[in-house]
């Protein structure tokens, strides 16, 4: 006798050392980026949850402000990956600018929420007294001074 297929499996399981989507008691394959629970996950083709560093080729459409093609997305032991960062975030003490979770390098100044930023080639902002060479067009190179919230202060 064949035993008939669950159809209360919904959702994520751990089964066999892996973490897998299921959905009306099947595997859900190849379902990509999805949003699940406060975080997001990404289906892999063979149902199983990308976990640690992936890149993500499969990003729906009303995902795809926060997300892009070929992006980068970190995921825990879970398969879970929390919003992905944009603006100003402090990581090990330092200050860096992200846009769709990626350090930006070397961007130099931008304007940022009404003030100036000035992105090292390191990812880092500049804080306190810093000569600028990338401009990128928006005032004259040389020495300005920058707050220890990565804004510029103007006198």
């Amino acid at each position: 006798m064949v035993e008939p297929v669950s159809t209360d499996k919904n959702g994520v399981y751990f089964e066999n050392g892996a973490w897998y989507y299921y959905e009306n008691g099947k595997i859900g394959y190849n379902k990509g980026l999805m949003v699940y629970g406060d975080g997001y996950i990404y289906v892999r083709s063979g149902g199983q949850l990308a976990t640690g560093t992936y890149y993500i080729t499969n990003v729906p459409e009303e995902l795809s402000d926060l997300f892009r093609l070929g992006q980068k997305v970190i995921f825990d032991e879970n398969g879970m990956a929390g919003t992905p960062k944009n603006g100003i975030h402090q990581v090990n003490g330092d200050l860096y600018y992200f846009v769709h979770n990626q350090i930006q390098y070397n961007a130099g100044l931008m304007e940022v929420d009404g003030g100036w930023i000035y992105v090292r080639s390191n990812g880092v902002l500049a804080t306190g007294k810093y000569w600028i060479t990338n401009t990128n067009g928006n005032l004259d190179a040389g020495m300005y001074e920058f707050g220890a919230d990565g804004y510029m202060v103007i006198t």
